[in-house]
């Protein structure tokens, strides 16, 4: 089984090099475990013809292909084409994916991630701020997946085939993510007296070690995560804050996704106070686990969680 992505193709949809048969088959191997967990996702059992009429009411069908083989294929809409769509699918900003799967032996090497990239960008280029999409919520795995790409829950909805309640999940794009420096720590303090914090000194002995990331919307500084590889010589996250602007836009998904893209093949460590509620189901959505508690502060212990990537 290939360990990358290499030699990945992503290309349109093409009726003289692809078939929707092939597609079929690719989708009901991707989505046979899903089947079996009882999650009668349309993918599980649809025909050829229903493959087709899907791709086609698409703004464009991708298909991934290596060494001449068909390894995925992603569908991506710049507006939504059905009245049973989400409401969030339907607003003028948000584009969304779906019809998404990666042959299975070839689950893990970077295909799904590069075919989620390449509509990625044809949404940054239809003007879009809001990238979508939608998975059963049993699926915690997949809520999993795209959290650590980005994407965070937007709402529910319950589609008139499915046995489930399906999560939106929604990714803020236009978004550039870059290593702080010097010039930016007026912002990053701003940003980080919103919590309050009262530990400047710590941020600025951070910045200046360069292990400060920093989210901006053009440019201006929205969010911040400082991180670092002091936690027994592990990779641990000490600190995310977003601009109360922006908060609940996604931007503090978008900090943890690129450190953990960076931590790859290590295990990642972070932590938040019990009373921190929204961290915590922050944290478990993207699969970490919990390692245990510290009484740091008297009366509120720091939980402490971790990810292997």
């Amino acid at each position: 089984m290939p360990s990358t992505a290499e030699g990945v193709e992503i290309l349109p949809f093409d009726e003289v090099r692809d078939s929707y048969e092939d597609v079929t088959r690719l989708l009901h191997a991707a989505y046979r475990g899903l089947a079996e967990m009882g999650l009668n996702y349309v993918a599980a059992t649809q025909d050829a013809q229903t493959t087709r009429e899907r791709a086609e009411a698409a703004t464009v069908c991708l298909v991934a292909r290596q060494a001449g083989r068909l390894a995925g294929t992603i569908c991506y809409y710049a507006e939504s084409p059905s009245a049973d769509d989400p409401a969030w699918y339907r607003r003028r900003d948000v584009s969304f994916f779906g019809q998404f799967g990666v042959e299975p032996s070839l689950q893990g090497t970077g295909i799904g991630s590069r075919l989620i990239a390449a509509a990625e960008v044809r949404a940054v280029a239809d003007a879009k701020t809001e990238f979508a999409c939608d998975t059963a919520e049993p699926a915690r795995h997949l809520i999993a997946y795209y959290s650590r790409h980005g994407f965070r829950p937007v709402g529910r909805h319950r589609w008139p085939h499915a046995v489930y309640e399906s999560l939106i999940l929604s990714k803020r794009i236009g978004v550039a993510i870059r290593r702080a420096t010097n010039a930016d720590t007026s912002e990053v303090l701003r940003i980080a007296h919103a919590m309050p914090w009262m530990r400047d000194d710590y941020l600025q002995h951070q910045l200046a070690a360069g292990a400060v990331d920093i989210a901006c919307d053009a440019d201006r500084v929205i969010g911040f995560i400082a991180w670092n590889r002091e936690f027994f010589a592990r990779p641990f996250v000490w600190l995310c804050a977003v601009d109360p602007d922006y908060r609940g836009g996604g931007i503090g998904s978008l900090l943890f996704a690129q450190v953990e893209r960076v931590c790859k093949g290590s295990r990642l460590y972070s932590s938040a106070n019990r009373s921190r509620d929204g961290m915590h189901r922050f944290f478990e959505r993207r699969g970490y686990q919990r390692a245990g508690e510290v009484d740091l502060d008297p009366g509120d212990p720091e939980v402490f969680y971790f990810i292997d990537l």
